[in-house]
Parts: C-alpha cells; structure tokens; sequence
C-alpha cells in the first residue's frame, strides 16, 4: 500500500515518472510477496488500490488541505516535536516499519500471556 501511494503521488509529480513507479511496485514489490508467500494475492491487490485511492485523494485540493493543514499547524506550535516526529516516521518508512511491528507483536505476545491464551 505504502509504495503504492508513494508512486501514485509520483504520477502528480511526472507521469513518466510515476508510469514507471507504476509498472515498478507490482513487478518487483507485489509479485516476489505473492510468489514467496508472504502474502496472498487479494491482499496485496487490495493494498494496491487502497494505496493508489490514497495516493490520488491526497494530492486533491480538499485531500492537501485536509492532510496538511493540521500538519502545518503542529509545525508552526511545536517545531521541536514535529521535526522529532517527522524524522521518527521517514525512519519508520525507509525501515518499513520493522521496529513498530517489533513493538506491537511484542505487545501481543504479553496481552496474550497475561490473558493466559498459550
């Protein structure tokens, strides 16, 4: 769904670009999750679309200012926190979000010992 997005918005940007980025994402990130099993293949077309419905309703007029509006306002308050919290979620990205599935699986594991489930 991420690169999905990322590559709808791209389209915006270019529509070289972004056809490239389009032809790219299922080839050589949607395809290798199928085969490999990591994920069934009405999952990852469901995240395509989700991704490129994102992608497309974000880079509207009424999507921008939704999305941007409080963004900017939380800049313009905290600039600390923001640019805190900007950089903690471009390192989640660029890590695809490895050490917050961590952190929830863990969470999971103890809710379900304390709840005694295994």
């Amino acid at each position: 769904m991420m690169f999905a997005t990322l590559a709808t918005g791209l389209c915006f940007v270019s529509w070289r670009v972004g056809l490239v980025a389009m032809l790219y994402v299922p080839l050589v990130i949607c395809f290798p999750r199928i085969y490999l099993g990591l994920h069934y293949p009405r999952d990852v077309l469901a995240g395509l679309l989700l991704g490129v419905l994102c992608g497309y309703l974000c880079n509207q007029a009424a999507g921008r200012h939704w999305v941007a509006r409080p963004v900017l306002l939380w800049e313009a308050r905290w600039p600390a926190a923001y640019y805190t919290g900007l950089f903690l979620l471009t390192y989640e990205f660029a890590t695809l979000f490895v050490s917050a599935r961590g952190v929830a699986q863990g969470t999971v594991h103890l809710l379900e010992r304390l709840a005694g489930v295994r």
